[in-house]
């Protein structure tokens, strides 16, 4: 049982990884279900992580991305509805912000 909690730890480390350094569809779904795998995930630290990562100067938008998905997978029922439309909204301006970046 210890070794499947350290793969799914290792997983969800690595999915993590990809999406801050590409943020694909792929990747977020990837790192969603490795997030689900593992216990305690909290919804709020990750979403604090992601407005700083967003915030920061230059935004790290691939570390914000992963921040708001691990929160939304983290705890769904946790998350008021409100909140979690606005954490949504907000991951697809991220992404639409990373693709203008990347055609640049």
């Amino acid at each position: 049982a210890a070794e499947g909690m350290e793969d799914s730890k290792a997983a969800f480390q690595a999915y993590r990884r990809a999406v801050e350094l590409e943020p694909s569809a792929q990747h977020m779904a990837l790192l969603a279900a490795a997030a689900a795998a593992v216990e305690g995930i909290d919804a709020k630290a990750e979403k604090a992580k992601g407005d700083a990562a967003f915030s920061s100067k230059p935004p790290e938008f691939g570390e914000a991305i992963a921040a708001y998905t691990v929160a939304i997978a983290g705890h769904p029922a946790a998350v008021p509805m409100k909140e979690l439309e606005a954490l949504a909204e907000q991951e697809q301006k991220l992404m639409g912000s990373g693709n203008r970046i990347n055609a640049e």
